[in-house]
């Protein structure tokens, strides 16, 4: 049977060939009859419209609010799932899709209007075991509260409820109980429930406060008619928990935070195309209506940085290692992974106590994520069959574990990711761990380094119950952490750059706007330049935005100016992206005023590009460009001592103190011209490492921090270091900065040769200006 790939939600296993032939949306949902504001029963009603509305006529859709029994056998027989769903021949769901809208209670207890309850767990086992859902895909949404804790901002501003018979999570006693399971985590996912997704709209113990209706179902609709992009299931349930917490939370103060229970299954990528109809363009303003005006936009990303602007780039791991794995190679590589990487601060555990107290009383401002990798033997005990782990001697439920990062254990970690990994390994003999240290009660104060969001938002934990887990995570994140590559289409030469790299060096750069008129642009269409000196990170920018672009299936073309290149101009299709880096390499006179009338020409034909000169080259990228359409000024500011700090803590790991000590050193020795510029304080660190993290001759310093920029410059030509062409240059170069610095210090103006766009740079710094007065002489 053929199937028209716009009718279709999406495809599997990222080929756009595998099409998701047959969806079934079943709605659970009753009326609330026991509540006395009927304006929630309408509103209940209003969610189920919006949800038909959204997925349109192309999906197969059954709503009932019947007993639940009578669900289950619905369920449980091919013959009434065709019946009830309208599937033709022996056609049978690969996507079956549920939504409920009821009464809940702890323990994952729902309930109905006709007295009944359930457990979800049930539900899923009927899912799984019938002969007509086994294969495919099951969703299951579920709006219903599980407790009495109402979540909020706690570092916000406070909304009182108008509700009677809640706790406010801000008022939750650090030494009580009521909150501890809102992470626990039960054994009662059988190896049958494999291809299953569960989101609530609450954690466990909290409420989730029907408002306007189904906030979750909401949020739904709202993230599948907002799609730019086919995106996989992953990022898709992502976008709508931000969907949900932007449009509740953030909005009233307080809400529901939602919980998603991934289970392995197979790849889901939903398509864009499913939704780019005259309907979904028409429904489109109802979704961004309650975003606009002072709210602010929807951010999928986390930004590492506080309320207040200050960036939190600090991340700490935590590490236990039961002693039989501890000194295994997958156990080292895991520690280098973190730490190399990633970047993150690594604190090895020998107990469960030390452990908890560690996570829970951590004070550092500057810190934006905590993950915290536990390699240890896990069990399940209970009527519950509550996951349970061995440490140090001591059995506990990884809850206790969880529940030291989030409130009212702490508030460092309130609106940051915090990352917990259970990693399996065979039962081990250990001693016994401390004292688990009580904590006071936390304020919940706002201030310049918080973030404000519920107690539970930022949690994910990833648990690996296999023998082999440990071998297999690290085989993971090697996979993973495999540099992602940009080709630069340099005409005959290719290089590869690591993003991660490239990241966190630009995180080290403050970026400052400029409209270049002081007015708003509300154009559709603007061109951005990227005006900052040599070595402030203009390159690593749009690298990063080159590699961004591409993640949206976009077609991205990133040319180095600096290079001789040549060619013809090509046609330039909608989801092209185009980035001319180094406009000031190009030699004054005939290629710059080329290079214009080229840029004049796709600022009229609307092609999308960015532009990076240093700043004396902005004023004849304006003037050319404000004719046609508004150009958008970025700066990269000198780095802050803060931000040179974070830098070299995260590149070299040193503590904070020693590098106050060298960054003092260097600025006593006048050349803070090495550190304020993120591509100098790059180098600086190379130095470092490779000098012991000292500096003892700042000739030395000097000598490494310019060779490595000769060396880095040359090697963007495309020849190859060591070869004669390559060290014809480079003393050509030298020979041309050697009189630039004497002519400098003499105050005479010489006559100025092609440089390749590093001449202005080293001759504006004056550390490499008496470097090269002593190393080199005047030809």
């Amino acid at each position: 049977m053929l199937v028209d790939h716009k009718k279709c939600i999406g495809y599997w296993d990222e080929d756009k060939s595998k099409l998701v032939r047959t969806t079934c949306v079943l709605m659970i949902h009753y009326s609330y009859l026991d509540i006395e504001n009927r304006e929630i029963t309408k509103h209940v009603k209003e969610s189920m419209a919006n949800l038909r509305d959204t997925l349109g006529h192309h999906v197969h859709f059954y709503d009932t609010s019947a007993k639940y029994q009578e669900i289950c056998e619905i369920l449980s027989h091919e013959h009434n799932i065709r019946k009830k769903f309208g599937l033709k021949d022996n056609a049978l769901p690969d996507l079956f899709i549920i939504f409920i809208i009821t009464h809940g209670n702890i323990e994952r207890t729902l309930g109905t209007d006709h007295g009944e309850k359930f457990h979800v767990s049930h539900l899923k086992s009927i899912l799984s075991q019938s002969p007509a859902l086994s294969n495919a895909l099951k969703l299951l949404y579920i709006a219903a509260c599980r407790g009495l804790i109402v979540d909020e901002l706690v570092q916000g501003r406070f909304n009182p409820i108008p509700r009677k018979n809640r706790i406010m999570s801000r008022n939750i006693d650090v030494k009580g109980q009521n909150n501890l399971n809102a992470v626990r985590v039960t054994v009662d996912e059988y190896p049958i429930h494999e291809n299953c997704v569960t989101i609530f709209e609450c954690v466990e113990t909290t409420s989730a406060l029907v408002r306007n209706g189904s906030n979750l179902v909401n949020a739904f609709c709202a993230t599948f008619r907002t799609l730019e992009k086919d995106i996989g299931l992953d990022e898709f349930l992502t976008r709508c928990m931000c969907q949900h917490h932007y449009t509740e939370t953030q909005r009233y103060g307080y809400g529901p935070t939602p919980e998603i229970k991934v289970l392995k299954h197979r790849p889901l990528t939903i398509s864009k195309q499913f939704f780019e109809s005259p309907t979904s363009w028409r429904l489109r303003p109802k979704i961004i209506a309650p975003l606009s005006g002072t709210q602010k936009p929807i951010q999928y990303d986390y930004d590492w940085k506080s309320d207040q602007d200050i960036a939190l780039l600090t991340r700490k791991a935590h590490l236990y290692i039961a002693s039989k794995s501890k000194d295994s190679v997958h156990a080292r590589t895991l520690g280098q992974s973190l730490k190399n990487v990633f970047g993150f601060e690594i604190k090895n555990h020998d107990g469960l106590a030390q452990l908890q107290n560690s996570v829970s009383s951590e004070k550092e401002n500057h810190a934006g994520c905590i993950l915290v990798c536990i390699v240890a033997p896990l069990f399940y005990c209970g009527d519950d069959r509550e996951l349970c782990v061995y440490i140090g001697g001591v059995s506990s439920p990884i809850k206790n574990i969880q529940y030291s990062a989030i409130g009212p254990k702490t508030e460092q970690w309130i609106g940051k990711p915090k990352i917990f990994i259970f990693l399996h390994a065979t039962h081990a003999t250990e001693r016994k761990s401390d004292r688990f240290i009580q904590q006071d009660s936390p304020s919940y104060q706002n201030t310049a380094f918080t973030r404000a969001s519920t107690l539970h938002a930022g949690l994910l934990s990833l648990i690996l119950p296999q023998r082999d887990s440990l071998e297999l995570f690290v085989e993971t994140l090697k996979e993973f952490t495999k540099p992602d590559k940009l080709t630069q289409r340099t005409g005959e030469t290719s290089q590869d750059f690591s993003l991660n790299e490239l990241e966190r060096r630009l995180n080290s750069a403050k970026i400052a706007e400029d409209s270049g008129r002081g007015e708003k642009n509300v154009s559709k269409y603007w061109v951005t330049v990227v005006s900052a000196e040599t070595g402030s990170g203009k390159t690593a920018l749009v690298e990063i935005l080159a590699e961004r672009a591409q993640r949206e299936q976009r077609s991205v073309t990133l040319v180095y100016l600096r290079n001789n290149i040549r060619g013809e101009l090509q046609p330039f299709g909608n989801d092209e992206f185009l980035i001319l880096d180094g406009f000031d390499s190009l030699q004054p006179g005939y290629y710059q005023r080329s290079m214009l009338r080229m840029i004049e020409a796709l600022a009229r034909d609307k092609i999308d590009f960015v532009v990076t000169t240093r700043p004396e080259f902005e004023d004849a990228l304006k003037e050319c460009l404000e004719k046609i359409c508004p150009v958008n000024v970025v700066t990269i500011n000198k780095l802050s001592e803060e931000s040179q700090i974070i830098f070299l803590h995260q590149n070299l790991g040193m503590s904070k103190v020693e590098i106050k000590k060298i960054l003092a050193k260097i600025r006593e020795a006048h050349a803070e011209d090495l550190i304020e510029k993120v591509g100098n304080l790059a180098k600086v660190a190379d130095f470092l490492h490779l000098n012991g993290h000292k500096i003892d001759d700042f000739y030395l310093l000097s000598k490494h921090v310019f060779e490595e920029t000769m060396a880095s410059v040359l090697r963007s030509t495309g020849e190859t270091p060591g070869s004669r062409r390559y060290r014809d240059l480079y003393s050509k170069q030298v020979e041309i900065l050697t009189k630039r610095a004497y002519d400098f210090y003499l105050g005479r103006n010489g006559q100025q040769e092609h440089d390749f766009g590093f001449e202005t740079f080293l001759v504006s710094v004056d550390t490499f200006i008496l470097f090269i007065c002593v190393e080199y002489r005047a030809q």
